[in-house]
């Protein structure tokens, strides 16, 4: 993440600030843009989606365990039109950004964007109303990667995912059962 702009700083001093947030999910069809606000605002050739009330981000959670929490973006108001294709291009493992943006009192944009949260999607939720639909996008930290456990062996297939070429391992099999002298009979 990037330092915030001197600009936006400076307008986070004062008394009355108006902060909305801005959501970018990368889907198979390309990018998915929405800001809790009304109507459509582009900003640096992108076009960002007011969302009004119906977009919700949970809550920034932080640890003290070393633990890397996650958020969940969640949009409301999907007409049924949508859903099925919001779930087919929302894949697992691909970017999302949470950014911070700052207006001043004509409703434009001071500074830049600020980055305030990045991670990887899980797959969407889908949560079914009456009139639309709500769907559910969890992240998850880079980092919630390192507390998995890596299972390896000691095999020629394990050793075939980093080196396609290495032949090492294709005698370990045999060693397991092989009489070795050393030193004198």
């Amino acid at each position: 993440m990037r330092d915030i702009d001197a600009l936006v700083l400076a307008e986070l001093d004062k008394p009355q600030v108006k902060v909305a947030l801005f959501a970018e999910i990368e889907t198979e069809a390309g990018f998915v843009r929405a800001f809790a606000g009304l109507g459509d605002i582009t900003i640096d050739g992108k076009l960002w989606k007011g969302t009004g009330i119906d977009g919700k981000i949970s809550t920034v959670e932080e640890t003290t365990d070393g633990r890397a929490a996650g958020l969940v973006y969640e949009l409301s108001g999907i007409p049924p039109e949508l859903v099925s294709i919001s779930i087919q291009s929302i894949r697992h493992k691909y970017m999302a950004t949470l950014y911070m943006g700052v207006f001043d009192e004509r409703n434009r944009l001071i500074g830049e964007l600020t980055p305030f949260d990045r991670g990887l999607t899980d797959v969407p939720e889908l949560v079914d109303g009456t009139d639309a639909a709500t769907i559910r996008i969890s992240t998850e930290k880079r980092a919630v990667d390192q507390q998995r456990s890596r299972v390896r062996r000691y095999t020629p297939e394990d050793q075939q995912i980093d080196d396609p070429t290495d032949k090492g391992f294709n005698y370990v099999a045999g060693l397991q059962d092989a009489k070795i002298v050393w030193g004198r009979a």
